[in-house]
């Protein structure tokens, strides 16, 4: 009877065990392999948004640039409010001209819904599909009014 319950007992550690592996997204070894931005702003023009953002790191490996967009009602900051894109532009790197080679990303973009502010955020997505996406802090610009 001590058997079994010795074996009853050590297939329930090594269950639990198995169960409290690490949930987070692989990091690279190579830090060489990653970029990261180091900054990223936008202005209202018109209907539209022009957005400057600066990469850093192995440019080389930036696979594209997604523009993530959320209509908001005023353009007060929610710091605890959650970040609920509606609007998903993706800009290939070789759509990003030249600037890219420098780090430097320049977009314009008109988004389709309108609204009086909007809250945004850039994501860099790396050739390697297995790196985590780099991500701006979510920011908010107020479109002027008409």
């Amino acid at each position: 009877m001590k058997i079994a319950h010795s074996l009853i007992l050590l297939a329930l550690l090594s269950a639990l065990a198995l169960g409290c592996g690490k949930k987070a997204l692989p990091q690279p070894q190579d830090e060489r392999e990653m970029f990261r931005w180091t900054g990223a702003k936008a202005t209202a023009k018109s209907d539209c948004l022009s957005i400057d953002a600066q990469l850093v790191g192995n440019l080389r490996n930036v696979a594209g640039v997604v523009l993530e967009l959320e209509a908001a009602d005023t353009g007060e900051q929610c710091a605890n409010c959650p970040f609920l894109p509606v609007e998903r532009k993706e800009f290939a790197i070789d759509n990003l001209s030249a600037q890219g080679k420098s780090g430097r990303i320049t977009l314009d973009y008109c988004p389709t819904v309108e609204a009086p502010a909007y809250r945004w955020r850039l994501l860099g997505r790396n050739v390697y599909r297995t790196f985590p996406y780099q991500l701006t802090q979510v920011q908010t610009v107020v479109m002027p009014r008409k």
